[in-house]
Parts: structure tokens; C-alpha cells; sequence
């Protein structure tokens, strides 16, 4: 188990876990009245297992390999096996890179759309691997073996997840994203998800994403107007 923190404020966000059956995730409630209240722990999200590659779609929630490590990021999660690291995208699911040991003898630097690692070892035979350690003030990952020790650094991981959080349309996640990092897009995807907002009857939060965009003010009153007459329309009925 891995218990990933965030850092504003430092909080125990979500933490991962295998039993060697499934890979679970899990996150903290944000806020609550009921601090011992533990009912998030029936509601795992099951992750799909991936080694070198992505797997069958049909078995891909089943572990095919009990991974002797496991460790969780803001946007990856990582499986540790004697013979290779892989690093899957908690957003797609998708397999972004596996590394085995025998590149571990290497310098390498490897980046990627959604994450930029740097891998570095001075052993000439490192392998096989024993575990790993999440550093989490650092966001380093430490894997050992009997030989020696190798770092991994996670630098910019969420730069441009906002592009993933578009492709399943999950809109929130991909502004606050955008926003963060000041994108050109920002005012783009708020717009998308000032309209999602809209759709669900939250007119308040929609009409104050609104303004943040540079959507245009007769479209915008046009799309309340809308929204507002189906509501009547509905009540009618």
C-alpha cells in the first residue's frame, strides 16, 4: 500500500493498493462533519494492471503478476516487478513506460506527454529489484536491489494532463489544471466546463466561470435563457 499526499495543503489525498487480485485506489474525503466516518473505503476505484504493455481489455483489472512494489503520484501509479518499473497514467490507464532492469545500468532521460523522469544509476548489474520508497517531499522514488540504489525524479507530471482530462471529458479537472500552469487554453476549456454547469442546473458557479472566459456576453445570456425556459417547460409537465 502508498499513500499519496498532497502539498496545498499537505494532506493525505488518496492512497493505492494490491492484494495480488486487483489494484484499488482510494481517496480521502476533502472535507467532512465525521471525522471517523469510513465509509470511502467501500468505494474503491479499481485500476487496470499493466507490466510492459497494456493488457486485454477483458483481463485488464485482473493482476497478472504480483508486483513486490507499488506507489502512487498526483497523475501515475507504479508497479514495481523484479525485473522492470512501470509507470501507468491513472487518468487513461494506459502503460506509459516500462522500464527494465537492464537499462537501470544507463543514464536516461525520458519524457513523455503527461511526465518527465529522470533515471540514474552507477551499478554495472542491478538487478533483480527488491523495492521501492516514495520520498514524498521530494516526489522521488528510490528502487533498490542488493546491488545498489536508483533514483527516479517527477518533474511536471500534470503540465499537460489537461489534454487527457479533455479526451474523457472530465472539464473541471482539466481548467484547474490549465489555470495553474497559465495555458492559452484556460479560457477554452472553462468555457467547456462553464456549459457543463449549465446543463446541470448550477447557474451560480456556471455564470462565474463565465466571466473568467472570453465567451461572448449574447451567447452567454442566450444559453440562461434556455436553460431557464426548459426548466419551466419541465415543471409544467
Amino acid at each position: 500500500m502508498h499513500i499519496f499526499y498532497s502539498k496545498a495543503p499537505l494532506r493525505a489525498h488518496s492512497f493505492i493498493w494490491t492484494n495480488g487480485k486487483n489494484i484499488a485506489y482510494y481517496k480521502f474525503p476533502e472535507k467532512t462533519d465525521r471525522p471517523n466516518d469510513f465509509s470511502f473505503f467501500n468505494l474503491p476505484q479499481f485500476l487496470k494492471y499493466g507490466k510492459k504493455v497494456d493488457i486485454e481489455e477483458s483481463v485488464s483489472y485482473v493482476v497478472q503478476e504480483m508486483p513486490i512494489g507499488i506507489a502512487l503520484s498526483e497523475f501515475h501509479y507504479f508497479l514495481l516487478h523484479e525485473d522492470c518499473l512501470t509507470i501507468i497514467s491513472r487518468i487513461t490507464e494506459k502503460v506509459v513506460k516500462c522500464e527494465e532492469v537492464i537499462n537501470f545500468i544507463k543514464t536516461l532521460f525520458m519524457e513523455k506527454k503527461t511526465l518527465k523522469i529522470f533515471l540514474s544509476s552507477k551499478f554495472p548489474k542491478f538487478g533483480p529489484l527488491l523495492g521501492m520508497r516514495y520520498e514524498k517531499n521530494k516526489d522521488e522514488i528510490w528502487v533498490f536491489s542488493s546491488k545498489g540504489v536508483m533514483q527516479l525524479s517527477i518533474k511536471n507530471e500534470d503540465k499537460d494532463a489537461w489534454k487527457l482530462y479533455m479526451e474523457k471529458k472530465k472539464y473541471k479537472e482539466a481548467y484547474e489544471i490549465c489555470k495553474k500552469y497559465n495555458s492559452s487554453y484556460t479560457n477554452y476549456v472553462g468555457g467547456l466546463w462553464a456549459d457543463e454547469l449549465l446543463e446541470n442546473k448550477k447557474y451560480d458557479e456556471a455564470a462565474r466561470l463565465y466571466v473568467e472566459t472570453s465567451r461572448n456576453f449574447e451567447e452567454i445570456n442566450l444559453k440562461f435563457l434556455m436553460g431557464k425556459s426548459l426548466d419551466g417547460f419541465e415543471s409544467r409537465n
